[in-house]
Formats: C-alpha cells, structure tokens, sequence
C-alpha cells in the first residue's frame, strides 16, 4: 500500500520495451526518488495532494493522540496498527480549505482504531475478517464513537464534521472497494451515517431503521474506550443479525472512514518470519522498486490484452455496477437487462452519433472545446462529454448601437463619470507578513488556532495600498429562448450602458453570449473578445443579440473560466445575466442542472475566478437555487427587467471597490 504506484501511460510502456533493463531500472529510480506522488485520480484536475498537508497533518494528529504512527499514502484510508494511510490525493472538485477539514476528520477516525485498541484483539479481527456485515457495522459503529469521543475533548472539532458530512465525495459509498448509488440505501442502514454523511433522499426516521438508531445512539452514551469496545461489538453483532434476517447484506461504507483489514494485522507473523529473509533482495527502496516494476510490467501486458480483444471481438463496454439498484429484485432486474441490452454512453473518440442515457445527440463537431460534465445521479465525472464552440455573435446594423446611446446619453454621462473613480485602488490589505497596522481579524484568527492545538498563520498586519486595478472582467449574457422579448431587450441595453461604462476604465473585458441545443452544440458567442477594440463589428455585435436554445450554464461556465484563467490579472471576474435557472433538453434540468452548474463555479475558484450572478428570475424558488450554485452573497436580484440597466455598473462597482 505504501510502495510508489507508476502511471499507466500506454505511450510510456511501449517506450519502455525499447530500453535496456538497466535503462528503465534506472528511469523508475529517478521517479522512485525525485518524482511528485501520484494523484489519485491521474489528472491533473485533482484535489489536494496529501504532501502539501502533510506535516501540519501529522503534528495535529500528535497533539489529539499520544499513538505513535507514520503517516502514509494509499487509498482508501486505513491502518496496520504503525502506519495510517490516507488517500494521495483528494477527489475533485475540491483543492481549498475544505481538503485539510476532510483529511483531518479521516485521520481522526484511524488514530482512534489505534488509540483505543478497536483492533487489538486477534480473535474478533478473525470474525471480522470472515463475516462483511459484521465489518461493515462494526467499522461504522466504531467510528461514530470516536467521532463522539474526540469531540466531546476538542470541540473544534465538530465543525470539520459538519463541513465534511456535507460534502458529496467523502460519502460515497463502498462495499470493499465497489462503490454503490447513494439513492436507493435501505431505510435500516440511514440512520448509521448519522453526522458522517447526508443524503438529501434518505428517510431517517423510518421504522425500519429503528435497531441501527438504537444502535447508534448505545455506542455514543459510553464515555470510556474499554466499554465502548463492548459495546460496539454487542451492537454490532445484533445489527448483524437484523441485516441478515432482511436479506440486506454489509452497509456500505462511506469513503471518509476508510475500511478495516483484519487481513494486514493477522498477516503480521507471517510477513514478519518472510522479512527474515527479505535482505536477500536488497534494500528496502530497491525492494519496493523491483515489485512495483514487477506490478507495472503484468499491469500494462494485462490491460493491452483485454483492449484487443474487446476492439476485435466488439464487445460491448463493460457495465458500472454504480449505474445499478445496489439492493433487492430491482438489482437483478437491472443486472439482467443491462446483459440483454449493454447501455451506450458517449466516447469523445467515436465517430457515429454520441449515446447518452437521455437519448441521442448531434454528431460531435471537429471544433470548440470538449469538457466535462458533473453527473450528481451517480456522483461523476463525465469525461469531455460536452463541447463548447466560440463562434463569433450576430452582427446587425450599426444604427442600433447608436440609437441606444443617444436614448441612454444622460446615464451613460453620469455612470461614466462614477467609474472614472475606480480607475485607482485604493484599499487596506490584510493578512500580510508585515505593514504599519494589527489586522484584527487576522490576529484574532492566529490566537484561536494556538488555543484549538493548531500552527497559527504569521499573517496577521495590513497595510493600505493605491495602484492600478489588477483586474479583468469578462460578462455572460444569456441568449437561450426564455429571454426573447422584454429579457431581452433589457439584456441589449444593459451590456451597452455597461460597454460604455467600461471603456472609461484602462483594464481587460470581454463580452459572450451562451446559448445551446445539446451538450455537442454549446455555443459561447463572441461579442467582444478581451483582445478586441470598440470597433464598428464589435458594435454590431453588442447591439444586435439573438436569443436561441437552451442553457447548460455549466458548460459555459467552465469554457469562461478556462479563457480567463489565460490572463494574466490577478484578480478575474465572471459577471453572469441570466433570467432563469440552469435548463436544457434532455437530463440537464432541475438537480442536476444545479448540481453541474454549482461544479462549474467551484472549480474556478482555486484559479482566482470570481463568479457572479445577476438574475431576472421572479421565481420564489430564485434565491435557494441562486445559493446553491453561486454561495451565499454572489449573486444579485432583479426582479423588474428595466432595472437590469442601472443595477449592473452598481453591482460591478460594488464588486471592485
């Protein structure tokens, strides 16, 4: 588990066969010894790699728990009793504060097996190893008492558990390494995942789940680890038995608690009589070299293999079990209709129509830009299965431009001269290592985290500066179908009164249009490139909009922030006008709309993206979708369409100041 885990890269393996041994022998080594630690995913688009907390991890842990460990990579999370390993790298789209929250709630659950001996006796960890119900709740059971436990000493505690049960990655749930649907969880194993993990769907109060209540709440009465040990082996055993007289099988397990190997800790006088004679082989880190290239090797023969033959005999892809009810007749029905008719999914390389579960979909284009989508159903990725063009917009008569600036002359005169203002910063900063002031917050921070047992961040002085705005800013003007009309022709005046506004300002802008009609025909119109000047085609374009098609705002979302994560501005703003929620044809409505429009804006933000929304939604629904997808206090209302021309340089300079 601990040993170095290689890329699978095809290109690299056929390299490999061209070298001498001792060519790729050393080629491993210098991975082995100077290369960055895999991430878990193998893109690029990663979480938080375990390295980078590394240290502060381990001095926390020391200061929780007087158990002596080394702390190590692999995945999923668990321990041997010496070491405690942790995923390398945490799943998207996280990369902020929230990664070292999870991370420290996953290695709290391990230090406590440790500290307080869940896994000390040989004869339980044998009924462990034979029986998957038993396990499964023994594990669950434990871990919501140590949970309880370390709270109830660090009270700090319990807000990375509350951050971290709200999460969508950490709670997935696994049987061993299968992960499961979270929608379709008996009601008898709801109540188990009480405050580690949430299910919007999940009826917690069913009857059914009365003994894992019961259970639950037994387990967290008990105040000393001894009877907490009896008393979660009795529960868990008697949850056992009211699993299996059901027919339910193991709970699944969420990914933050990790999974038990009674296997690692029976094993040990075994691996310690062959250790005897591991000096035969060499040095530890040769040893671990020679395995791991052993591994690759059977690894990369193994997968060609099964690629040839799946491509000359045409089998069909191979089936998810996360796609599949996880319980009951309705898993063998799927199970036997997924046998008949194998589902078709979009591949970015085919070259007949894209399948998706919604139904088919126009021929890929040869342009734009692919993407991926988050599919909250089953808790995915779908990789590159959209794509977003960047065609120039509708250009029209220039009279158009002009006849609306000569409407609008008195507010275009009087917004100019307010923006004139912002040309200069001028503000305090905070959070800096040095400066003529005590930054209150700052300090008041650092003193909190000395007393909860955690390092303080040196950062605690402000000073005021006044330069030039780092800044650029790009706006998003929906033209799907729904604003046809009065939406907009607010939408045309609007961008123009603001166009005007900032042209007084020396700093990059840009304006685009979204519309679509299917997740291969996203379309990001151009109306007024950050390269571009205001000259009479970007005046057209600015004052002749069409509206057209749907909104999958989450792809639109990701190509903007890919073209202002290009500039080199500091601080980048993503204005978006939109008079509706995220909705298009097919699938792409209502959750899962949100729920892939709410990715979108959080993979921005590690690249310095600021996403806001100004909606012309009059709904009552407006505000709880709004605050799901862009956070509390990023978006503005307007309900009445004729405001938009005045609320939008207002809210733009309420952004900057």
């Amino acid at each position: 588990m601990a040993a170095p885990t290689w890329p699978t890269d095809h290109s690299q393996s056929e390299m490999s066969a061209q070298l001498t041994e001792d060519e790729v022998e050393r080629a491993y080594l210098r991975a082995f010894l100077f290369g960055t630690p895999p991430r878990q995913l193998g893109i690029e688009d990663s979480g938080t790699a375990l390295f980078v907390l590394q240290r502060r991890l381990e001095a926390w842990l020391h200061m929780v728990s007087p158990a002596t460990f080394e702390l190590v990579g692999g995945s999923p999370a668990g321990t041997d009793l010496q070491r405690i390993f942790l995923p390398p790298a945490l799943p998207l789209p996280l990369r902020t504060k929230a990664d070292a929250a999870l991370y420290r709630v996953m290695a709290l659950i391990q230090i406590g097996l440790l500290e307080h001996d869940f896994l000390q006796d040989r004869a339980l960890l044998g009924e462990l190893y034979q029986d998957w119900t038993l396990r499964s709740a023994y594990h669950i059971l434990a871990a919501q008492w140590i949970l309880t436990h370390y709270t109830a000493r660090f009270p700090g505690i319990s807000r990375d558990r509350t951050q971290v049960a709200a999460m969508e990655a950490p709670g997935k749930l696994r049987v061993n390494l299968t992960e499961v649907p979270r929608d379709g969880i008996p009601a008898a194993f709801t109540p188990l995942y009480d405050g580690l993990t949430i299910g919007l769907n999940w009826d917690t109060e069913s009857p059914d789940g009365k003994v894992a209540r019961d259970a639950v709440e037994a387990v967290r009465k008990v105040d000393t680890a001894p009877g907490a040990r009896l008393v979660v082996v009795g529960q868990a055993r008697r949850l056992r038995e009211e699993f299996m007289r059901r027919r339910l099988g193991p709970p699944p397990l969420p990914d933050l608690v990790g999974l038990i190997r009674p296997e690692w800790i029976l094993g040990e006088e075994a691996r310690q009589q062959e250790a005897g004679q591991d000096w035969r082989e060499g040095q530890l880190p040769l040893r671990r070299l020679k395995r791991a290239i052993k591994e690759r090797k059977a690894g990369a023969i193994g997968s060609r293999l099964r690629e040839k033959l799946r491509q000359k005999m045409a089998l069909p892809p191979e089936e998810s079990i996360r796609d599949m009810p996880a319980y009951g007749p309705a898993r063998d029905a799927a199970r036997a209709e997924a046998t008949r008719a194998p589902e078709k999914r979009f591949s970015p390389s085919a070259g007949a129509a894209a399948l998706t579960q919604s139904g088919s979909e126009s021929l890929p284009d040869t342009e734009g830009n692919p993407h991926h989508e988050w599919d909250a159903n089953r808790g995915v990725y779908r990789i590159h299965a959209v794509r977003v063009l960047s065609p120039p917009a509708s250009t029209g008569p220039l009279e158009n431009y002009q006849r609306i600036c000569e409407q609008r002359r008195r507010e275009i005169a009087s917004v100019r001269r307010r923006f004139a203002a912002l040309r200069v910063e001028e503000r305090w900063v905070g959070r800096q290592d040095d400066g003529p002031e005590l930054d209150l917050e700052s300090a008041i921070r650092a003193h909190c985290d000395i007393v909860a047992g955690q390092e303080p961040s040196q950062e605690i002085f402000r000073r005021f500066i006044r330069q030039r705005r780092d800044l650029c800013v790009m706006t998003l003007v929906d033209l799907s179908g729904s604003t046809k009309g009065s939406v907009l022709y607010e939408q045309q005046q609007a961008i123009v009164l603001f166009a005007e506004a900032l042209s007084t300002l020396d700093l990059p802008h840009a304006f685009y249009g979204f519309n679509g009609t299917g997740a291969q025909d996203c379309r990001l119109s151009r109306i007024k490139g950050f390269d571009e000047v205001y000259e009479d085609n970007v005046l057209r374009r600015l004052a002749n909009l069409r509206a057209e098609g749907g909104t999958r705002l989450g792809a639109h979302i990701r190509e903007a922030s890919r073209l202002l994560s290009q500039r080199p501005q500091a601080r980048r703003l993503l204005l978006l006008l939109s008079d509706g929620r995220p909705e298009e044809r097919g699938e792409y409505r209502g959750r899962y709309g949100e729920r892939d429009s709410e990715m979108a804006v959080a993979e921005g933000r590690p690249n310095g993206i600021q996403t806001h929304c100004i909606s012309l939604d009059p709904g009552d629904d407006a505000p709880r979708y709004l605050t799901r997808i862009f956070g509390p206090g990023r978006y503005h209302l307007v309900p009445n369409a004729e405001g938009l021309s005045s609320r939008l340089p207002e809210v733009f300079r309420s952004l900057v100041k």
